[in-house]
């Protein structure tokens, strides 16, 4: 991996969400006229400023991810895990909801981030904070991304489900009421953002709220198998 691994900023976090190619995808992402959840993941260079934007996949109805291994080859064909790392994990909801997933103690969006982050930590040797981010829309043109991140090293996944199983935010709440659910358990980082008509509408403090989605990874001792 070498010494000097590369700090994830907040302006960089911009940079990637500027991308045109990013934008690409988050508007395949919210296309009405597909039923199944599509998704697409950013690979960041552990030593570098470069990052790589992959390509949308088409699952199912209920599942981001197609048939074949898409995601594991791109993963692959770049390191992952020696030279690069998912930073961006992003998928479809088509029923226009950004609300992350808890389907039970063994699934969801929110414990896919936590083991995607445990993973990396105990086989791949290195300590990173990825963003998960949940993409809806409900007439084509505005199109609604939710950025999430763990801010623990503990899995938070089952704790909140059993706080907020009972709530009844999950189909009818706004971006916004979701972000502010997840940074009340003091667990998560989450940020709303809005394309209207293919444009990302960045706000003029978007800076300084994607600041909390800072960090610099660093080497961890892999367990071994």
């Amino acid at each position: 991996m070498g010494k000097d691994i590369y700090s994830i900023t907040a302006k960089h976090l911009v940079r990637i969400l500027s991308d045109p190619k990013f934008k690409r995808n988050v508007q395949e992402l919210g296309d009405l006229e597909c039923p199944n959840e599509k998704s697409f993941a950013i690979l960041q260079m552990i030593n570098s400023s470069e990052y790589i934007v992959g390509d949308v996949e088409e699952g199912s109805d209920d599942c981001s991810h197609g048939e074949g291994p898409s995601a594991f080859d791109f993963g692959l064909e770049y390191g992952d895990g020696q030279d690069s790392y998912f930073l961006f994990a992003l998928h479809s909801h088509p029923t226009g909801n950004v609300t992350p997933s808890i389907i039970d103690e063994s699934g969801g969006d929110l414990l896919a981030l936590s083991n995607m982050r445990e993973n990396y930590a105990m086989y791949g040797g290195l300590a990173v904070r990825p963003i998960e981010g949940v993409v809806g829309s409900v007439d084509g043109k505005t199109i609604h991304i939710l950025l999430i991140q763990e801010k623990t090293k503990t899995p938070l996944a089952v704790p909140f489900l059993r706080d907020y199983e009972d709530l009844d935010w999950r189909y009818d709440a706004k971006p916004e009421e979701i972000a502010r659910i997840l940074e009340e358990t003091k667990g998560y980082n989450a940020i709303p953002i809005t394309m209207h008509n293919k444009r990302l509408l960045f706000s003029d403090g978007l800076i300084d709220k994607l600041k909390k989605f800072e960090f610099s990874p660093t080497l961890t001792t892999p367990t071994e198998e």
